[in-house]
């Protein structure tokens, strides 16, 4: 008992005796009567130093890292730090543009395998002779000329209807000539042919 004032401290150093599993053994209640008989027959405030909110505090961790100044201050980084990371990361992020790729030309593709098929053949002049059918068709469906004979009338009648001289168009009819009339066609006169062709296709 420790005198303060006009009241007096009574302390205990052993509370768990005023529990219910203590009271109810036959030794603890006789000194639990004894104690309680140096309290005076007035009011009296009770108070215990082992309280269950005292308990949870020293063991939560919170208070752990608050009651440190280097913790503290390393929780509320890290938490200002996750912070940003979310507001900006969501506002920066986009949605992933798919790669489109474009349509593949399929038709060139072929044109492209047939050639080289009938290049590594060497047949010339059947490749001359396919040139050839694809004018007939064009000149056929732009100046009307049907069934072409690649002859003198229809030359000066592409003179007219042209921008091609004379002489080009004779030089033209007369390397179409030669790989209709013939057998064998070289790789050059089939080259010239070609390129004549693609000339006056030009020039049209």
């Amino acid at each position: 008992r420790v005198d303060y004032g006009d009241g007096q401290f009574f302390l205990n150093t052993t509370p768990f005796a005023f529990t219910n599993y203590q009271m109810v053994d036959n030794k603890a209640y006789q000194y639990i009567a004894k104690c309680l008989s140096y309290l005076p027959n007035q009011n009296i405030l009770w108070d215990e130093y082992h309280k269950v909110v005292r308990k949870m505090e020293k063991k939560s961790l919170m208070h752990v890292l608050m009651s440190h100044v280097s913790l503290r201050w390393a929780y509320w980084i890290a938490f200002v730090s996750m912070l940003l990371f979310i507001v900006f990361h969501a506002k920066r992020r986009q949605r992933i543009i798919p790669i489109v790729e474009p349509f593949r030309n399929e038709s060139a593709d072929f044109v492209r395998t047939v050639g080289a098929l009938y290049y590594n053949e060497s047949d010339h002049r059947d490749i001359g002779l396919k040139k050839i059918k694809i004018l007939k068709e064009y000149l056929n469906r732009t100046y009307h000329l049907r069934d072409i004979q690649f002859d003198n009338d229809e030359i000066d009648y592409l003179v007219d209807k042209t921008v091609h001289s004379k002489e080009s168009l004779k030089e033209m009819f007369k390397s179409i000539r030669y790989v209709m009339e013939h057998r064998s066609v070289t790789e050059f006169q089939l080259t010239q042919l070609n390129q004549q062709i693609n000339d006056f296709y030009k020039s049209a």
